[in-house]
């Protein structure tokens, strides 16, 4: 009898847990590029080596994480006099609340005669009142955000014009298809349309929906998790909800704000935390399964 061929399609495997696994950063950076993205936005197929190598210095230099976000269809790929970019404010450094902005550049060195600084309001660029959700679509990188992650772009762009971009590599194809909520850097993963127009739905109203969170990108992977653990033990999702959160190896202290309207008294949520290793898991389209290790929280306990 013949053995059953496994499927290496990476977003077919369902096991891995999703808490933990969120894009780090707390400074995001999406800017519109209608032309072609090579594998790897930084390999040079984009916009050459030099000029690449000028990007990645100036990211550095302030700590920034950069998307090329695109319209859905034919239309996304239009070139036009003028570009779009958003600037998310993840985590502000003088801990006022985060925010999102936008204005337009001519192109990427255009964009780098700016001063952006996290917290800093950036010049020529307006405050917006709407969240930005990418999600990822970039079919050079892997197949499963083309399959995956167009249909659900094309759907949500549709209902949502101002909110929805299709966006290169966001970390985590294998979660197909994979997205990210600004400004707060909340990543998502698995989200069938319902779920998603419940994540936009619900970051308009201020709440962070619990289906498919894959965690803050802000945070370590133990505090992803933490986080996540924590708030889903308070059912508490506004996105505004946690004061805090403190890692010291296998252990989390998670403060969470006591009600919407006291923002003077918190409580918190000790989580104890255990390293796991998902076994199966095809990181890639056509890579052999493996291991992959990441972070669980087994035990949350109020203080």
């Amino acid at each position: 009898m013949s053995q059953a061929k496994f499927d290496t399609t990476c977003s077919a495997q369902m096991a891995e847990p999703l808490p933990g696994t969120a894009k780090a950063g707390k400074l995001f950076i999406a800017l519109e590029h209608q032309l072609g993205w090579s594998h790897d936005i930084f390999d040079g197929g984009v916009w050459g080596a030099e000029i690449t190598g000028q990007v990645e210095a100036w990211l550095s230099e302030r700590g920034g994480a950069l998307q090329l976000i695109r319209k859905p269809g034919r239309i996304g790929q239009q070139p036009c006099d003028g570009v779009n970019v958003y600037i998310a404010h993840c985590e502000s450094a003088d801990g006022s609340e985060v925010f999102l902005e936008h204005r337009m550049v001519a192109d990427v060195e255009d964009l780098m005669t700016l001063d952006i600084r996290l917290g800093q309001s950036t010049e020529g660029a307006t405050r917006l009142d709407h969240p930005l959700f990418l999600i990822c679509t970039h079919g050079k990188r892997d197949r499963c955000c083309a399959i995956k992650g167009r249909p659900l772009a094309a759907a949500m762009h549709n209902l949502y014009p101002e909110v929805v971009w299709e966006t290169s590599h966001s970390k985590g194809h294998r979660f197909a298809p994979a997205s990210v909520l600004l400004p707060w850097n909340y990543s998502f993963g698995r989200l069938s349309a319902v779920d998603a127009k419940g994540v936009i739905e619900d970051a308009q109203r201020g709440i962070v929906h619990a289906g498919g969170c894959r965690g803050r990108g802000i945070y370590t992977p133990q505090g992803q998790a933490a986080e996540l653990a924590a708030r889903r033990q308070a059912d508490a999702w506004g996105v505004d909800d946690v004061a805090r959160v403190d890692v010291d190896g296998t252990t989390a202290v998670v403060a969470l704000y006591d009600g919407p309207s006291d923002r003077d008294k918190v409580v918190e949520y000790e989580v104890a935390l255990e390293k796991i290793t998902t076994e199966g898991v095809v990181s890639s389209c056509g890579d052999a399964p493996g291991p992959k290790k990441g972070w669980a929280a087994v035990e949350v306990t109020r203080r």
